[in-house]
């Protein structure tokens, strides 16, 4: 079994191969924007408090 350096050295080096796809697909999941809902009292409306 390899030890923890060469997991990482391993990640570390795909990364580096397609660092540039990798940036960008980092770039377009942070560009989208998250739903916050608002949380209400009334249950039946906001079930997601209880998620």
């Amino acid at each position: 079994m390899p030890d923890n350096q060469t997991i990482i050295d391993a990640v570390q080096a795909e990364i580096e191969t397609d660092r540039d796809w990798l940036i960008g697909l980092t770039r377009d999941m942070v560009r989208i924007p998250s739903v916050n809902p608002k949380f209400e009292a009334n249950a039946a409306i906001n079930r997601s408090r209880s998620a």
